[in-house]
């Protein structure tokens, strides 16, 4: 089941402003929030690449693939960047051995600040970029949601109703998207000690190789 950003998102409308300065207003909020996201996509973003070897993976989307790159992956890992280089690819491997396929990451940091950032604005970009490139290959992917991945992905999809995007080219599975804030810091702490990402602990659930095999069964 794939998540679509609803359509008939409306703002502002009860203000009592004239429609031509509401529109105004949201043209001109448009315009800040490209420039941030340009600020940050050649910045920010930049700075989150591969501290390894740069020709173990290739970036594309948004997403980084393991070389050789054949086909884009059908399944992509988006934790938020949380973890360190080492732990996500970690994690990425296991959930690859999980699905019985190849996985990509997701490699754009979640920046946690309330309301519309510019990372938001990248992630929904990268998240259509994605949807066109499954769309135009006949086929549908998943993304796997760890944690703060949840989050990541909700503020995106506030992005996208601004603009009645959809993305039916793509499914999602959540993961340990309920566990408390308590938890998540020990989870991170313990990740720091141990250098294991904290989906090791969901590597044999059922729960999750079910979800996936549903997934397969219904994407062949």
């Amino acid at each position: 089941m794939a998540l679509v950003a609803d359509s008939g998102f409306r703002r502002n409308l009860g203000t009592g402003k004239s429609i031509s300065f509401v529109r105004g207003v949201a043209m001109l909020r448009q315009l800040i929030v490209i420039a941030m996201s340009l600020f940050y996509f050649s910045t920010v973003a930049g700075a989150e690449s591969d501290s390894g070897d740069s020709t173990s993976n290739t970036s594309v989307f948004g997403v980084d693939v393991k070389n050789p790159v054949t086909n884009f992956p059908r399944v992509i890992f988006l934790d938020g960047m949380t973890f360190g280089e080492k732990q996500s690819w970690q994690a990425v491997e296991l959930l690859a051995d999980l699905v019985g396929m190849p996985v990509a990451r997701f490699n754009i940091k979640f920046n946690p600040m309330p309301g519309m950032t510019a990372s938001d604005v990248l992630v929904e970009k990268v998240l259509r970029d994605i949807n066109k490139s499954w769309g135009e290959a006949n086929t549908r992917g998943l993304i796997v949601l760890f944690m703060v991945g949840n989050n990541q992905l909700i503020k995106a999809l506030e992005v996208g109703k601004l603009y009645d995007h959809k993305i039916p080219n793509i499914s999602f599975i959540a993961v340990a998207n309920l566990v408390s804030i308590e938890q998540r810091i020990a989870w991170y702490k313990e990740s720091q000690q141990t250098g294991n990402h904290p989906f090791l602990k969901y590597a044999n659930s059922i729960e999750l190789k079910n979800m996936l095999m549903d997934w397969k069964s219904n994407n062949k």
